[in-house]
């Protein structure tokens, strides 16, 4: 039984593991009015993939005479077919729990560096369980190649990572002069 090329690409999106990362964040603590800083850990945006190759058997049986499909005949051949599928993000959407949401390019870079995935926000987390619930969904592309041929686009898909964030909010108390 023949099984399409494109069907064989689905089953392996569909079994293959999609990158697991943790959300970090600077400071570890944030405070009302300052900016925090937000990256990923254990997934650098590279491409990753699958490959898969499938035997074919012969589609004339040895018992069918040379005189009906002749030796030379591919039909009287196996073969091999080789599926590659190659799947990469295209979109990182942010939720900062506050309201505000944001799309980049980026995945942030960890401190010390400054990254370019920051938000500075202007109430506290105090009432929320464990803070700000910030969520980062990634939108995965992907592609199949049968055989090193051309690639074929297959379907979009995405995945959530989040973390708690506990905002604080600080105040000055003047107590004299």
């Amino acid at each position: 039984m023949f099984i399409p090329p494109r069907e064989i690409a689905v089953d392996i999106l569909e079994h293959v593991s999609l990158p697991g990362a943790e959300l970090r964040a600077n400071p570890a603590v944030g405070l009302v009015a300052m900016p925090a800083w937000f990256w990923v850990e254990g997934y650098d945006g590279r491409p990753f993939g699958s490959q898969r190759t499938v035997d074919i058997p012969a589609e004339v049986e040895s018992d069918v005479p040379l005189s009906v499909v002749p030796a030379g005949d591919p039909r009287r051949r196996q073969s091999t077919l080789s599926v590659a599928v190659r799947i990469w993000p295209v979109r990182y959407e942010w939720d900062l729990g506050d309201g505000t949401q944001m799309t980049t390019h980026s995945l942030g870079r960890a401190y010390p560096q400054e990254s370019d995935v920051r938000h500075t926000y202007e109430r506290s987390s105090l009432g929320r369980a464990g803070g700000y619930t910030v969520r980062l969904t990634i939108e995965f592309a992907s592609e199949f190649s049968v055989n090193g041929g051309a690639p074929q686009p297959l379907a979009v898909t995405r995945r959530a990572y989040e973390t708690a964030y506990r905002v604080q909010e600080i105040q000055s108390v003047l107590v004299g002069r």
